[in-house]
């Protein structure tokens, strides 16, 4: 879920950088606009002014003001709640594939290359904005990844066309986000519905609830702003502690004897693990939102900064999560902590409608994401704005209608996730920052260790990839076992 205090940049990240050496003159029928009018335009892009023909138009104070300026504590903040998402709800029944020694040091060791990563990424930012001193950068991911090989050395611009595979990466994490919620939503109803029914007719498969919920999620596509939304954000993230807390509570009441679980396991179904661990990093994404908005833009990197502080608090909750819901329950963990949590007692129960209530909510979110990641890209080639409003409809429709096929036909919450997570995770939070490091160690050449650190950023590409290949290859025989 994306906090609220950084959705208005979100949203102005999703709009094209302009390239080097622009120079923004309006078009001479703009100048009949009021001047608030042109600044509120000029201020959507990241602006490349250069000193001898600055148009006068321009203010640069009005482009800042634009901004919602964060300090460090909110820039923490802000990264804790990104990174415990819906993956965290799996990391138990990822423990039942690797045992909870190899679970947990594995999703240690995970952790630390994902922070590192982050690393890459603000540090690849930083070279960026050194080597354009004279441009105003607002930069996300792709926009990021684009740069890096636009200002590498010439021999290596050539693959500046990455940046879309990185854009085609991100788009399929984004709709696997919401087939999640989708999946997620719809397991847990249909459990609450199955509970308090003794009816037959009420014994409805999960695809039904899932069309269902079609039906009550492709409304929340249609928010063309997130002002709305915002206001429920706190809400959600409070809703959704608080189903956190009470799920937590239950797996101390009554824990398995550790004796009776599994401290390492070795088999076909392990490489599971790697996909559902990659799925629960979701804050990579909003690494350059926060940097952006961040008021002193160098505490993000530092050893005491706001990544290694975040991290130090979000460790901990992957690990509590996933070896507190594995030691409850051991292999007979559900798809989900929250799924596998009894409804027996009506405060345990109040987990479940939180959590359901929570996600509706980050459903809405993530899909104006989803929205601006297409539109982006399709917007400069349509033509009048009816034709652009009829296609603006379809898009929205079409991402809540191909959520649900997904959904349908991965109706299992912890298979689905390990494969989005294997498939387009492992290269969004692995192999990208890994790669374009590299570009840019390899272009500059300096430094004591830039060959060392070119030699780690290989290892890390080699992890990525194998735990692409043969995790995805894992995800999908396992799910053709029990489709």
């Amino acid at each position: 879920m994306f906090p609220s205090g950084l959705q208005k940049s979100q949203s102005e990240d999703n709009i094209p950088l302009l390239q080097h050496k622009t120079v923004i003159k309006p078009p001479k029928e703009q100048h009949r606009h009021t001047r608030s009018t042109y600044e509120i335009r000029k201020s959507e892009w990241s602006i490349s002014v250069d000193d001898e023909e600055e148009d006068e138009g321009f203010n640069s104070e009005s482009y800042a003001h634009n901004y919602v300026e964060i300090n460090n504590l909110q820039a923490v903040i802000h990264v804790v709640k990104c990174s415990i998402g819906t993956g965290v709800l799996a990391l138990p029944s990822a423990l039942r594939y690797s045992g909870y020694l190899l679970g947990s040091f594995s999703i240690l060791i995970l952790s630390m290359i994902n922070v590192y990563s982050m690393h890459l990424l603000l540090e690849i930012v930083e070279n960026i904005r050194l080597k354009n001193p004279k441009k105003i950068l607002n930069l996300d991911y792709e926009t990021t990844v684009k740069l890096c090989f636009e200002n590498a050395e010439e021999k290596l611009q050539k693959y500046v066309w990455v940046h879309h595979v990185l854009l085609a990466s991100l788009s399929v994490a984004q709709i696997g986000f919401l087939s999640s919620y989708q999946i997620f939503v719809s397991e847990n109803t249909k459990y609450i519905i199955d509970y308090y029914s003794n009816e037959q007719a009420y014994n409805m498969p999960i695809w039904q609830y899932q069309l269902i919920y079609f039906l009550v999620l492709t409304p929340l596509l249609f928010f063309k702003t997130l002002d709305k939304l915002s206001y429920f954000c706190q809400l959600a993230n409070v809703l959704m502690g608080i189903s956190l807390i009470i799920s937590l509570v239950y797996c101390y009441l009554d824990p398995l004897p550790i004796q009776s679980l599994k401290a390492v396991v070795i088999s076909d179904s392990t490489l599971l693990f790697f996909g559902i661990v990659i799925f629960s990093f979701e804050s990579i994404n909003i690494i350059n939102p926060v940097e952006n908005n961040l008021r002193d833009k160098k505490k993000m990197r530092e050893k005491c900064g706001i990544l290694n502080i975040a991290f130090i608090f979000v460790l901990p909750v992957y690990l509590v999560v996933g070896v507190s819901g594995y030691l409850r329950f051991g292999d007979n963990i559900a798809s989900s902590l929250i799924l596998s949590i009894p409804i027996d007692k009506w405060y345990f129960m109040l987990c479940k409608p939180f959590y359901i209530l929570s996600i509706l909510i980050s459903y809405g979110l993530q899909g104006f994401v989803m929205h601006n990641i297409i539109w982006k890209k399709i917007e400069f080639r349509l033509g009048s704005n009816k034709v652009k409003r009829i296609i603006d409809i379809l898009i929205r429709i079409g991402i809540g209608a191909s959520t649900t096929i997904l959904s349908v036909s991965i109706p299992h919450f912890d298979l689905f996730i390990s494969l989005i997570g294997a498939f387009s995770g492992s290269s969004i939070s692995l192999i990208f920052p890994a790669v374009c490091s590299s570009v840019m160690l390899y272009s500059n050449k300096t430094g004591k260790f830039w060959r060392a650190r070119l030699v780690v950023n290989g290892v890390i590409v080699g992890v990525g990839i194998i735990g692409c290949c043969l995790g995805t290859y894992s995800s999908i025989v396992s799910i053709n076992r029990v489709i």
